[in-house]
């Protein structure tokens, strides 16, 4: 994920099917910044860089991304 926005946007969401998962994909930009990623989690969990794991024995993720 490596979300590319207007300053402008406080954020959106949007679902993605992949794989057999349905991901839910939320994005806030706190400080209107347009790219970067400042912190994400997969289900809560938090997750390091920018790719989503791929979750075992689940057709659900949600993921959480602030930008910053």
């Amino acid at each position: 994920i490596d979300p590319c926005i207007p300053k402008d946007w406080k954020g959106y969401t949007v679902t993605r099917k992949y794989r057999g998962v349905t991901y839910v994909i939320r994005i806030s930009n706190p400080d209107g910044v347009e790219h970067g990623i400042r912190s994400m989690t997969a289900d809560g969990q938090p997750v390091s860089g920018n790719l989503v794991p791929i979750p075992q024995e689940k057709n659900t993720c949600s993921v959480d991304v602030v930008m910053g």
